[in-house]
């Protein structure tokens, strides 16, 4: 996030989210321009504007991808951001990774929007044990979850890239 990249990506959800507020936009990108480096945009960004930190982080790995499936002939239909059409996605991922590799139990799909193209960012994770050192006596056992694996689509024209 510390780079030309990451700085685009930290605009672009600014963009989305102060949307409403054109001026705080504004004043926002000036006070990150005035900053000396990339490395103190970002930390400013994560300190002081975490809401933006998460969608900002997706679009720099979308950013970052080194290649991008193309998926064509699909029919032009709207993207469905509304809650049961994530859900429904979300159960298909999980679905698929049970079957295939017996893991992805927990997965979240989270939708963000970048100008004109919907992102998906599905997150499929998997639960694994993890055994806090110490004796006997005090063995504790907490569930982690971890990212089994992350991708994400959009749409863009009439291609699906996954």
């Amino acid at each position: 996030m510390s780079c030309e990249k990451g700085f685009h990506a930290i605009i672009d959800e600014a963009n989305w989210q102060m949307r409403e507020t054109p001026d705080a936009l504004q004043t926002f990108i000036e006070k990150l321009s005035a900053l000396s480096n990339h490395y103190e945009r970002a930390m400013v960004t994560f300190l002081e504007h975490n809401s933006f930190w998460k969608g900002a982080t997706l679009f720099y790995h979308a950013d970052t991808l080194p290649c991008w499936r193309k998926r064509k002939n699909l029919p032009q239909r709207k993207a469905a951001v509304d809650e049961a059409s994530l859900q429904q996605l979300a159960a298909l991922i999980r679905n698929y990774f049970h079957h295939t590799e017996g893991r992805g139990k927990n997965c979240v799909v989270e939708p963000f929007r970048r100008g004109k193209l919907d992102y998906f960012s599905p997150i499929p994770k998997t639960i694994r044990s993890k055994v806090s050192s110490g004796s006997m006596a005090s063995l504790t056992v907490g569930l982690t979850t971890r990212p089994s694996r992350l991708f994400m689509f959009t749409r863009k024209r009439k291609v699906l890239l996954i």
